[in-house]
């Protein structure tokens, strides 16, 4: 049996994702907070009932950064998939503290609770040199703790939006989802 250390997570973005490039090897990563609350159902009082929250720092790195820098926002319900890691630590105050980082390998919005657009990328015909990149930094010849903050006008351009869309189709995106959801089961085949 595999020992990997995996985990998958629902929760909120909890923050703004910070966007930023490691300083060594220039490779772009970025930052996420995800809160998450276990909910289950007491059948002895029928009452719903919650755990204390849990938060997570979600890191990504290269194209997945980017696309989350994009793509997440603060109240933004997700599911995480990566590898996880705890570090303990002492405050100020010398009170112990434990933080729990996830490398994500995969984020993205948690569909149960809303709809998404999906926009592919074009990948580049020359990533040779990225991959170089990345895989010193895998390496630990870049340190992925020493970075620079970028700032919006930094990060890549947003690729223009699918075919047979305009950029009014994504400026009310979520206004009325209970409607589009009625829409929705109006459309939907009998079973």
């Amino acid at each position: 049996m595999s020992q990997d250390d995996q985990i998958t997570l629902r929760g909120f973005v909890t923050a703004e994702p910070k966007f930023f490039k490691t300083a060594q090897t220039g490779t772009m990563g970025a930052e996420v907070r995800v809160g998450s609350t276990h909910r289950w159902l007491n059948h002895t009082t029928g009452e719903w009932q919650e755990s204390e929250p849990c938060y997570y720092t979600i890191k990504c790195w290269r194209k997945l950064a980017v696309n989350v820098k994009a793509s997440l926002h603060k109240g933004d319900r997700v599911i995480v998939r990566g590898k996880f890691s705890s570090r303990s630590w002492t405050d100020a105050q010398q009170n112990p503290r434990v933080s729990v980082e996830v490398e994500a390998d995969t984020i993205g919005h948690d569909l149960v609770f809303g709809w998404s657009i999906f926009n592919r990328i074009q990948t580049p015909r020359n990533v040779s040199e990225d991959l170089a990149n990345g895989e010193m930094a895998r390496a630990g010849l870049g340190s992925p703790d020493s970075h620079v903050e970028l700032g919006p006008d930094d990060l890549p351009p947003l690729p223009d939006t699918p075919d047979g869309y305009s950029e009014d189709d994504f400026a009310d995106a979520g206004a009325d989802t209970e409607e589009a959801e009625m829409e929705l089961a109006a459309e939907a085949l009998p079973i």
